[in-house]
């Protein structure tokens, strides 16, 4: 952490970007001509995959590269303390730009896509894009949407400011608990009730609003205590 603090914006930057246009390259360096045989610790690291008994879906040097993105915004919020409307219209620029790169690359359907290309122009087919490991064209979409999301929260806030024990603004200051909560929740009430992975998108949607609202208490219970700062992994989690 202490080397991460003295990275600057512009080094971790190029780091993250490096990391994200070069990520199908460096996967198919690790594969080589034999993907059958690829060394456990290039596996963890970069291509994923499943080596029973182990799942591996968030190969960290993908990843790590979206947190840099994020991580240099933060500095940047920081030490800028730009003005609301500001934010939101660099959001909106961020985004936009975002999503234009995911429309050509994916378009192309060639380099970008991890190997997981469109086999027809449907809808469904634009968006099925690889998330283990992350693509260009995954990595694009999600980030654009998300930027041009966040712009739209950035207006609404303006107008009309958020409640502080809001639903947003708990889960969104607990966002990890949140996620690590949500999914033996999701496959445990799927299970128990003998619907899993057997219902369809507009019960996944329905699933998803109900998690959200189960877990808020103790969203809004554990955000005091990670803002109290007493226990030091409360700062990841």
């Amino acid at each position: 952490m202490v080397a991460l603090r003295r990275l600057s914006n512009g080094v971790a930057l190029g780091a993250a970007l490096f990391l994200v246009v070069g990520g199908e390259a460096l996967v198919g360096l690790c594969v080589g001509s034999d993907p059958q045989n690829i060394p456990l610790a290039l596996a963890l690291l970069v291509v994923g995959g499943e080596r029973p008994p182990l799942i591996i879906g968030y190969p960290p040097i993908h990843w790590t590269a979206i947190m840099l993105i994020g991580w240099v915004w933060g500095r940047w919020l920081i030490a800028k303390n730009p003005a609301p409307l500001q934010i939101a219209r660099q959001l909106a620029i961020w985004g936009g730009g975002a999503l234009a790169v995911f429309a050509v690359v994916r378009a192309a359907n060639s380099y970008g896509n991890m190997l997981l290309y469109r086999e027809d122009h449907s809808l469904v087919q634009w968006l099925h894009v690889s998330k283990y490991p992350p693509s260009i064209t995954y990595t694009t979409l999600e980030l654009g949407i998300m930027a041009l999301i966040l712009a739209a929260l950035f207006r609404l806030a303006m107008m009309r400011p958020p409640r502080g024990e809001g639903l947003l603004v708990t889960l969104g200051r607990t966002p990890m608990f949140f996620y690590l909560l949500h999914f033996p929740l999701l496959v445990g009430a799927s299970t128990a009730l003998g619907v899993h992975h057997q219902l369809g998108l507009a019960a996944t949607y329905a699933g998803a609003a109900a998690v959200a609202i189960v877990l808020y208490p103790a969203c809004r219970w554990y955000r005091p205590f990670k803002a109290s700062g007493r226990h030091a992994w409360t700062r990841y989690v």
